[in-house]
């Protein structure tokens, strides 16, 4: 099942390129399209590490549905591009907005495949294992910050915000490394 399993979320990746890179093409958004490139080359990190690692499945169709969640952003039906809309306010400040989504649910997938890569060595006591985790996904969040900004030099009009964007990224990429690394810790206790 596991390696059905696989064929079936790679499929769904490689049709999710397809129709959104098609759909950013009609749409003009060249900004989204250099963001497709990006994610390529970061699932075929992730597949020359799911070799060595054998990620469950779970875990990678959580990083496909991350990459759907981040494309989707990009689309725009019309009323804008999703990536900035408002799910829900907090009082005056400029969130909850779908971008804080993603980051969230983006730095908690990168965290739990960290996990998932060191937890042989993992031992059920103490907190620090988790820690460097959660530390580790924050890394990778700055990354994906350096990206956001390499895209928006080279991309004109493109729809990466301010300092204050960049600032609520990373808040929501350390909540997401936070909850990871609480759920993990959480479940190497009760083992």
């Amino acid at each position: 099942m596991h390696q059905r399993g696989f064929r079936l979320i790679a499929s769904l990746f490689i049709l999710s390129i397809v129709l959104f890179g098609f759909t950013f093409i009609k749409q003009g958004n060249d900004e989204f399209l250099a963001y497709q490139v990006t994610i390529v080359g970061y699932a075929f990190a992730l597949y020359f590490l799911h070799r060595q690692f054998r990620f469950s499945n779970l875990t990678l169709g959580g990083m496909t549905l991350l990459a759907i969640m981040h494309m989707l952003g990009g689309v725009d039906f019309g009323y804008g591009l999703i990536y900035g809309k408002m799910l829900f306010p907090i009082g005056n400040l400029p969130i909850f907005r779908y971008d804080n989504l993603v980051h969230f649910y983006g730095t908690f997938m990168v965290a739990w495949v960290l996990h998932q890569m060191i937890q042989p060595s993992l031992k059920r006591d103490g907190i620090l294992p988790h820690l460097i985790i959660a530390l580790g996904a924050l890394g990778i969040g700055a990354v994906v910050e350096i990206t956001e900004f390499f895209v928006a030099l080279s991309t004109p009009h493109n729809f990466v915000g301010d300092v204050t964007n960049t600032s609520l990224d990373l808040v929501f990429n350390s909540l997401g490394a936070i909850t990871a690394m609480l759920v993990s810790s959480y479940r190497e206790w009760r083992k």
